[in-house]
């Protein structure tokens, strides 16, 4: 729901600006709990930069020219990035499974992207799936970090972020002290949404379920989300769910399933770090 939450705010603040005000946020109240992880601090800088600022710029920039349910379908296309990537980087097997659930991923963002109804939303489409790309590849560097502990370097890389995305906000953005000036409570509601329960609340959430079950366990709920968004973009923002979205959203799900629950035999599956882009 956290891309239907934040969908209207996009309307007033600019992108970058509203992801700034996030993380800057969030590490002021995380940072006094978790120590500094100086011998990191270059790697986590460069994930911060290719996997947060850049994605999460990509991304929400993309949300703002496209409908919330469009979006969160489209961005599932993480999976099958990353585990191509796994692929051509690490040289992990695809195995028959992952292959049909990449084929039948970008099979339905092409039914979705070739319907004349989202011709006009090509460019936001277009910068959602860089984005899902752009955060696949920086789970490849998140994957360096992944001895540090998951909320630390959350706290750590929302340290960096928040400072590269109000400076690429100052260098590519206008409107920011217009926005903050006529910013109604609904507004700074959602900015307390986005750093209380998306990041703080959720993040914290996320690595304690990690750490008590094996991953299997927990990624399966993550199959909610599309699905109370694509919900809550029809009901809470009236948006259409077109025939075209809606076989396209069963092939990209159906294909991000067998990427994710159909696992090697000699494949065991460990808590890993992983930034969910929300």
């Amino acid at each position: 729901m956290g891309v239907v939450i934040t969908k209207p705010a996009l309307d007033h603040f600019p992108p970058m600006f509203l992801l700034g005000m996030r993380f800057v946020l969030s590490a002021a109240i995380l940072v006094w709990f978790f120590r500094p992880p100086w011998a990191d601090m270059k790697n986590i800088f460069l994930a911060s930069l290719i996997g947060s600022t850049l994605m999460y710029g990509l991304m929400f920039n993309g949300l703002k020219l496209i409908d919330a349910s469009l979006m969160i379908i489209v961005v599932q296309l993480q999976v099958p990035f990353a585990s191509l990537l796994a692929w051509f980087s690490f040289k992990e097997r695809l195995g028959w499974h992952r292959a049909l659930g990449i084929v039948l991923a970008f099979a339905g963002v092409a039914v979705i992207a070739g319907s004349p109804k989202e011709e006009s939303a090509l460019t936001g489409i277009s910068l959602v799936v860089m984005g899902a790309f752009v955060w696949a590849l920086g789970q490849m560097l998140f994957k360096r970090l992944s001895g540090m502990g998951g909320l630390r370097l959350i706290t750590w890389v929302a340290v960096m972020a928040g400072p590269q995305l109000l400076l690429c906000s100052w260098l590519l953005e206008e409107g920011q002290l217009e926005a903050v000036s006529t910013a109604t409570f609904t507004h700074w509601l959602t900015v307390a949404y986005l750093v209380f329960v998306l990041t703080v609340i959720g993040y914290s959430c996320w690595y304690f379920l990690l750490a008590r079950y094996g991953i299997n366990q927990v990624v399966p709920f993550l199959f909610l989300e599309p699905l109370s968004a694509v919900a809550g973009g029809v009901l809470l923002l009236g948006e259409v769910l077109s025939t075209n979205r809606l076989l396209g959203g069963v092939a990209v799900l159906s294909g991000v399933a067998l990427i994710t629950f159909l696992n090697h035999p000699d494949r065991k599956q460990h808590s890993k770090i992983t930034i969910r882009p929300e």
